[in-house]
């Protein structure tokens, strides 16, 4: 099977799972903001955001040993791999410690980034949170196993066996909530919590057994010193991006508990988990294709690099633009209907956030590339001058405008990136000039833009108004006429601006492929 076709496969499973466990993360969070209320809400995006930095005890050791393992599993070298495992299971066990002892720490002083407006008492809270805590510990134990299918193109395992599991583990959360709520269970979150630890350290054992099955060859075998100097010379770059990463996407529940009120965090729970539907099923695609990347970088010439980046922005581009305009008109109803209109948000603050995540999916494919090619030290430069300007332009700005303010901090951070990682990757691994690219990165912001503003429009011309006598009917009837409207007008602005372009072409070409083999089948 080739690089393309593992890259299919993995992604097509990807999608599948991201599908299903979608589904039943909307339930679950449907259900605790109708049983629970918004300060259980705001806790739990401020305690996942806290943890989320915590694991900056990982070091950026999975990336390292993954990058680490392309050489070895494509020149079936069972013995470096057996090392490299070895190596991987001691740190994160080490990790796992190191996650409990500081969220033990952190634990002691979370009433300072709380504000009033949360009113349950002090031990309740610090009780959610270490349940937090143990739970990241906890999953150290056995994934470090699953990097291994990463790296050998075979995601589509886990992908198959995680959302098996994780249906029976939810369906199991969400019983146990719903009784426990029924018979007036005030610290039912708690038991909640404590299931799901259970749960999830289960299904991570059950998949780790699979990993063994597949790779009987796998040994205990110490990695020798000069291997775990490399691992640590790409760690120490990898570290800073990893940390610069957690400031760009993990702070913002955190700043504005700090800045503006933690229980205006609720709000922003819903609106991530909206825009994380698009986030995740990039995160699933780079999963999918970044070995078979890491393969071609590592054999092929740069042209041939260049030109998979350049398909690969442009799907990207066209994914995201579809993706933020249907959020940009979408969202208001789907939000009332999904958890009440106590949750929405105003416009020019849902404008920021989509500008956020659109330059998150459209810069993913430059930034694998920086990855594969093994730029790490440029990475942790580019990371560092980010996390910085982050910080201070969300903190600054937070104070002055709100959250508006915290996230245009984030917005200032993905700019730096951008321009600096196109830069040094086209200098130091295609060796040729990035304007070309540039200048294609600036026409997909601009129909983005466009099409958003169009489409925003458009949908305000339909409005239902009262023509349905139902709120909730209005609001799900607004909400499909919504979305046939912005797909139509991105499928449209597609075919007039791309439809003669060479990525065009290719990606018709392959779904073209694709259906052949489905009906000859």
């Amino acid at each position: 099977m080739g690089r393309t076709q593992k890259s299919v496969k993995n992604i097509a499973y990807a999608f599948g799972a991201q599908g299903v466990t979608t589904l039943f993360n909307f339930v679950t969070k449907s259900i605790i903001a109708r049983l629970l209320g918004s300060q259980i809400v705001a806790l739990n995006g401020l305690f996942t955001e806290i943890i989320a930095c915590l694991s900056l005890a990982e070091l950026g050791i999975g990336s390292a040993i993954v990058y680490n393992l392309y050489k070895p599993l494509a020149e079936e070298d069972h013995e470096k791999v057996s090392q490299l495992m070895t190596f991987f299971k001691q740190a994160y066990r080490l990790i796992a410690l190191a996650v409990m002892g500081m969220g033990t720490i952190a634990c002691l002083f979370v009433q300072f980034i709380i504000k009033e407006d949360i009113t349950y008492p002090l031990w309740y809270v610090r009780v959610i949170f270490m349940l937090f805590v143990l739970n990241s510990a906890c999953s150290y134990l056995f994934s470090y196993k699953i990097s291994l299918l990463n790296a050998d193109q075979k995601v589509y395992i886990f992908s198959f066996y995680n959302t098996l599991f994780y249906i029976v583990r939810t369906s199991i959360n969400i019983v146990v909530l719903l009784l426990l709520n029924k018979y007036g269970d005030d610290y039912s979150y708690i038991i909640y919590l404590s299931i799901s630890i259970v749960t999830t350290l289960i299904s991570n054992y059950l998949i780790s057994r699979q990993v063994d099955k597949r790779y009987t060859y796998l040994k205990k075998i110490p990695l020798p010193k000069e291997d775990k100097k490399k691992v640590f010379d790409n760690v120490k770059n990898i570290f800073i991006k990893e940390l610069s990463g957690k400031i760009t996407t993990s702070t913002d529940n955190i700043l504005i508990s700090m800045l503006v009120s933690t229980i205006m965090v609720a709000p922003n729970q819903f609106y991530t988990t909206l825009t994380g539907i698009f986030m995740n099923l990039i995160f699933q695609v780079e999963a999918g294709i970044k070995a078979s990347m890491g393969n071609l970088f590592a054999v092929g010439s740069g042209k041939d690099c260049s030109r998979v980046v350049n398909r690969l922005t442009w799907g990207y581009a066209i994914f995201a633009i579809w993706g933020c305009t249907g959020l940009y008109v979408c969202s208001e109803p789907f939000i009332k209907v999904w958890v009440g209109a106590q949750y929405l948000y105003e416009d020019r603050i849902l404008f920021i956030i989509l500008i956020n995540l659109f330059c998150y999916i459209v810069c993913k494919p430059i930034y694998t590339a920086m990855h594969v090619s093994g730029l790490f030290k440029e990475g942790r430069n580019i990371s560092i001058l980010g996390s910085v300007v982050n910080l201070i332009v969300s903190i600054v700005l937070g104070k002055a405008w709100g959250i508006i303010g915290i996230f245009l901090g984030t917005f200032c951070t993905y700019l730096i990136q951008i321009v600096m990682k196109i830069y040094y990757v086209y200098k130091l691994k295609f060796k040729s000039s990035c304007w070309a690219y540039a200048f294609r990165m600036i026409i997909y912001s601009g129909l983005f833009v466009a099409c958003m503003f169009g489409c925003k429009i458009l949908t305000d011309w339909c409005n239902i108004g009262n023509s349905i006598e139902s709120e909730i009917g209005r609001d799900i009837l607004q909400f499909v006429v919504n979305g046939v409207v912005s797909t139509v007008v991105v499928i449209l602005v597609t075919l007039v601006c791309f439809s003669r372009t060479e990525e065009f072409r290719y990606y018709i070409g392959l779904i073209g492929g694709y259906l052949k083999k489905i009906k000859k089948k």
